[in-house]
Order: C-alpha cells, then sequence, then structure tokens
C-alpha cells in the first residue's frame, strides 16, 4: 500500500472520513489498548505508531483542525494522499504542460498588445492636452488683443496719457487676416482635438473590450481547469476510497480468517481435551477393571493355591494314615501265629465287654481294604467334560483322566502323585 495512505489519519484510526467524534473517541481508546508500548514490548515502532495515533486522534476530535486537516487531504496539490501526477498518465501529463505553455504565451502576447493599446491611449491622452493647451493659448492670446484694443480706444485711455505714444494702426485687412489665421488655428485645433477625443474614446472602448473580452476567457479557463481539478480531486478521492475499501476488506478478511483459525483451535483444542478426558477415562476405567480382574485372578489364585494345598494335606495326610494303616497291618500280621486264639464275646455280654475285645475300626478297614488297593499303573483315558478332580477338588471344563482299574478322576498332576504312591 502506498505510504500516504499508512500516514492518513483516517486510515490510522480505521474510520471513514465521516466519523462522527464519538466514533473517534471509541476508536480511539480501542487502538491505544492494542497499540500501547506496554502492551507490544517486544515492538520497536510500537512507540512511533501510539504517537502517531495519538496526532491523528487530536487533530480529527478537534472540529477546526479536522477542518483544515480535511481541506489540505482533499487538495489536489497536497504533498501525500493525491497528486495529479499519480493519476494523469504521460500523454495527459504532456498535453497539462503544452498547455501551460500555450497559455503563458498568449498571456505574454496579450500583455504586449494590452501595453501598445495603453501607450497609444497615452499618446492620444497627451496629444489632447496639447490641443487643448494650444486652444488655451489662441484663446488667451484673442482675449489679449481685444483688451488690447479695447483698452488703446477707451476715453480714460485717452485722457489719462495723451502723451503716450499712440498705438500703431493696423489696417482692416491685417486685422482680418490675423483673426482669420487664429481661427483656423482654433478650428484645426478643435478638429485636431475632436478627432484625437474620438481615436482616445476608441482606443479606450477597444482596450476596455478586449480587456473584457481576455478576463472572460481566462474566468473560462480557471473554470475549466477548476473542473478539472474537481475531478481530478473526485478521481483521487474515488481511488482514495477503492484503497481504503479494499484495506478494510482486506483487513476484515485477515480478522475473519484469524477469528475462524482461532474457532478452528479452539474447536480442535476442545475435541482434543475432550478425546484426552476420554482416553483418561477410558484408561482408568481398563485400569480399575485390571485392578479389579487382577484383585479377583489374585484372591481367585489365593483361593486354588489355598485349597491345593488343603487338598494336598488331605492327601498327604491320607497317605501318611494309609502308610501307618499299613505299618500296623504288617505288624499285626508279623506276630498273629504265636498269639492264642481268642475267645468269642458273649452274645449277652455287655457293651463294655464286646467294646473291648473288638478290633479297632482302622485295623478292620485295612485288611478290608488290602486285598482291593489299586496301583494306577494303566493308561488313564480322558473324559470330556466338565468335571472335579478327586484329589484336588479343581473343576475342569474341557476333559479329565479317569483310572480304568478303579474309576477314580483325576487331574494330570495328581495323576502322578498317586501312581507314585501307590493308592
Amino acid at each position: 500500500m502506498d505510504a500516504s495512505v499508512k500516514s492518513d489519519f483516517y486510515y490510522i484510526l480505521e474510520l471513514g472520513p465521516g466519523a462522527q467524534q464519538s466514533e473517534i473517541k471509541e476508536a480511539y481508546r480501542r487502538l491505544a489498548l492494542q497499540r500501547h508500548p506496554d502492551k507490544n514490548p517486544g515492538d520497536r515502532r510500537a512507540v512511533a505508531a501510539f504517537q502517531k495515533l495519538a496526532e491523528a486522534y487530536e487533530t480529527l476530535y478537534d472540529e477546526s483542525r479536522r477542518r483544515q486537516y480535511d481541506a489540505k487531504r482533499c487538495s489536489p496539490h497536497r504533498q501525500y494522499g493525491y497528486s495529479p501526477q499519480e493519476t494523469r498518465s504521460k500523454q495527459e501529463r504532456d498535453d497539462s504542460a503544452t498547455e501551460t505553455a500555450r497559455v503563458a504565451k498568449r498571456e505574454r502576447e496579450w500583455a504586449a498588445q494590452s501595453q501598445a493599446r495603453l501607450d497609444d491611449i497615452a499618446r492620444l491622452k497627451e496629444e489632447m492636452r496639447a490641443a487643448e493647451a494650444a486652444i488655451a493659448e489662441i484663446n488667451r492670446k484673442e482675449r489679449q488683443r481685444v483688451a488690447q484694443e479695447k483698452q488703446g480706444q477707451g476715453w480714460f485711455s485717452f485722457l489719462t496719457s495723451p502723451w503716450a505714444a499712440k498705438p500703431v494702426e493696423r489696417g482692416e485687412e491685417e486685422k482680418l487676416k490675423q483673426q482669420q489665421e487664429l481661427q483656423q488655428q482654433r478650428t484645426s485645433k478643435s478638429i485636431k482635438l475632436e478627432r484625437t477625443k474620438n481615436q482616445l474614446m476608441q482606443a479606450e472602448r477597444e482596450h476596455r473590450n478586449i480587456t473584457a473580452m481576455q478576463r472572460q476567457t481566462r474566468e473560462s479557463e480557471a473554470r475549466k481547469r477548476e473542473e478539472r481539478l474537481r475531478e481530478e480531486r473526485m478521481k483521487a478521492q474515488r481511488e482514495q476510497a477503492a484503497q481504503w475499501r479494499e484495506s478494510y476488506e482486506k483487513k476484515a478478511k485477515e480478522e475473519a480468517a484469524k477469528a475462524e483459525e482461532a474457532a478452528r483451535k479452539r474447536a480442535e483444542d476442545l475435541a482434543r481435551r475432550k478425546a484426552e478426558e476420554v482416553m483418561r477415562n477410558r484408561r482408568e476405567e481398563l485400569q480399575r477393571q485390571a485392578a479389579k480382574e487382577a484383585r479377583e485372578k489374585e484372591a481367585w489364585q489365593e483361593a486354588a493355591n489355598r485349597r491345593e494345598r488343603e487338598s494336598w494335606q488331605e492327601v498327604l495326610e491320607r497317605l501318611a494314615r494309609k502308610e501307618a494303616e499299613a505299618r500296623v497291618d504288617q505288624h499285626n500280621h508279623s506276630w498273629e501265629p504265636h498269639s492264642p486264639a481268642p475267645k468269642a464275646p458273649k452274645r449277652n455280654a455287655g457293651r463294655n465287654s464286646s467294646s473291648q475285645h473288638r478290633r479297632p475300626a482302622h485295623q478292620t478297614d485295612s485288611a478290608r481294604s488290602a486285598p482291593t488297593a489299586c496301583q494306577h499303573n494303566k493308561f488313564w483315558p480322558k473324559v470330556a467334560g466338565v468335571h472335579e478332580c478327586s484329589v484336588c477338588s479343581k473343576v475342569f471344563k474341557s476333559f479329565i483322566l479317569q483310572c480304568p482299574d478303579c474309576k477314580k478322576i483325576a487331574c494330570a498332576s495328581c495323576k502322578r502323585e498317586l501312581r507314585k504312591s501307590g493308592f
């Protein structure tokens, strides 16, 4: 953009030429908050811009200073904003220079012609004054002659000075001749004076007519020049208004783009925050769910371990009990032939006496189960379905193993322990 437009006070305040004082004050307050040097610490041009803004406000807010500024701003020859060379083409500038030279030459010719006419008028006036002086001289001489004649012919002159020399008597012809000469001189001078007066009047009338015509020509040319300058001013104002409108539209588009970009960024930021919040909630939910599953798994594992420990403890106790029973049975078999045969209990004996001669329950069970003990050495086939291990009490959903002899079901680890123990 042109520097003259940027230095325009209306452009600095972002207003149009017809802005009111309230609008000027409001624009100044708004822009002063934006362009204050304290609000732009890193900008070295902030102080100059703020001073220019204050100058524009002081000039446009004062009505008299604003009128002076508008008059200077609208002048076609001002040093900023517009000059004829900025809007006219080279041909127009050449035509203007040719017209200026022609007008200057014509003015010189008119001045020379006017001076010549004025010289003629002055000469005619001088001739008229000379003719009038000559006529006055002739009249004076005539009056003097008449006075002398009257004085010489009077009684007072004759009585008072009889001894004075008598005037020379002239003849009638000489007097007539002298009168005719004076009359001819008077007539010629009068004719010359009248002719000079007519010439002077004609020269003055012609000078006035020519001067009036020249004045009308100058006024017409001045009106045309003023019209041309007005058109140039209007053209400059239209171009300047177009530049302002273009700058305002550009600035409005930039502000709209900035606002749109800011709105888009805010929307993206809001969407990002929402997504982050959703992801955070999801992670927290997954973490809570994972923690819950871990606790459940830990509890289930602890319960499973406890059940496994209890089952193994039960298995070990049962195996230890069976081993003890086997040792007792083995010991009983070792001393049975040397001992006397026990007496048959009486049928009518009491409860206490029969319990004294009764064999222990574990000896009877071991003796009863010894011939039927299974070693579990055969191949255990799979049994499909949901089953519970008879040893560790674990539930298996797919399959479990079953002994083909005793039909006992157990998992693979319990099967190995049963084969090792032989029970």
